[in-house]
């Protein structure tokens, strides 16, 4: 029976063909998930940045955010139970990788990994087994969407990125033939991600599917935000995931051995990483520019959830980042006046 579900949805694959009052639900119950799921993920970032010093004296603040977590999750399951059967499926598809994330982090919060460090190498083995569930999710959930759509775009970027550090990297050291092979991969993932942004700024000022969204919620809910707002800080996310992908090659050219470096294959393959690739920093810096990218991404990504959690008339918590670089902000804003 369940089989025979599954196989209903697959066989209606664009979900915008969706009656109207269908996708309303759908989307307050994405709107909920994805508020959990980028909490979650800024607690990572907090975890993976922060100093010492400020995990122990935010571990409180940390159980308390994780707490509204799980009540967040249990809404969006509450929500879902009102979705049709083909929307079900679909949010059972994103559900899946985002809850297996919250039993890690509970997990480490539970049991002090700070002070084991068996846990805390079981639990890095744990982040890697999520990254590929989520990868599955999303090119799962890629069936069902519009290829000319923003999220479309949005989840071929994060699938190439995520994907470009699910190295065996058992196998990079210590150089060598093998170890270059792996990395030019990598690298050659975050070229097309790089790509795939350039074209997705381009789209959003002509995707309907986004129009449609927000239309569907103002005939449900009085809000302030309008279509251009969202257009805006959907682009903003765009040019944070390609400062992302920028600074990812930039890591990985660290770490790759001189010796087999061909630079000239790989400019031709994007000449809008061209400069990028001349310049040579080292691995230490080059971590430095990841924590600022992500960090911007956060900030922009928890934006955009309270936004579509007003337009669904959901009432929520306004958490902001505990941990925030002090270059990311003024990054954003020179980015904001570029794209308005």
């Amino acid at each position: 029976m369940i089989a025979a579900e599954h196989d209903k949805a697959a066989s209606k694959a664009n979900l915008y063909d969706q009656p109207d009052p269908d996708l309303f639900n759908y989307i307050k119950s994405r709107s909920l998930l994805e508020y959990a799921h980028w909490l979650l993920a800024e607690i990572d970032y907090f975890d993976e940045y922060a100093e010492f010093s400020e995990k122990i004296l935010q571990f409180d603040a940390l159980r308390s955010r994780m707490q509204y977590i799980e009540q967040t999750l249990e809404s969006a399951v509450e929500e879902n139970k009102k979705n049709s059967e083909y929307f079900k499926y679909l949010f059972d598809i994103l559900y899946e990788p985002i809850y297996s994330m919250f039993a890690r982090i509970k997990k480490g919060l539970n049991e002090a990994p700070v002070v084991n460090s068996n846990l805390c190498e079981q639990l890095s083995g744990n982040e890697l087994d999520e990254t590929y569930k989520q990868i599955e999710a999303f090119e799962k959930f890629q069936k069902f969407l519009p290829n000319d759509c923003y999220e479309y775009f949005l989840l071929s970027i994060g699938i190439k990125n995520s994907r470009s550090f699910c190295l065996d990297w058992s196998k990079v050291w210590p150089f060598g033939e093998e170890s270059s092979i792996l990395i030019k991969d990598s690298i050659y993932d975050n070229i097309q991600a790089i790509d795939i942004c350039e074209q997705a700024i381009s789209m959003i000022n002509h995707d309907k599917y986004l129009a449609k969204e927000h239309s569907i919620c103002l005939a449900h809910n009085t809000s302030s935000i309008s279509f251009q707002d969202l257009q805006r800080i959907h682009k903003l996310l765009i040019v944070t995931w390609r400062q992302e992908c920028a600074n990812s090659i930039t890591l990985l050219k660290a770490f790759l051995d001189k010796d087999h470096w061909n630079e000239s294959a790989l400019t031709k393959r994007c000449t809008a990483v061209e400069l990028l690739l001349n310049e040579n920093i080292d691995s230490e810096k080059a971590f430095k520019e990841l924590e600022i990218s992500q960090g911007m991404m956060l900030y922009v990504g928890l934006n955009i959830c309270k936004m579509w959690l007003e337009l669904s008339g959901l009432p929520f918590e306004d958490y902001n980042m505990q941990q925030q670089s002090k270059n990311f902000k003024t990054y954003l804003i020179a980015q904001v006046w570029k794209i308005t």
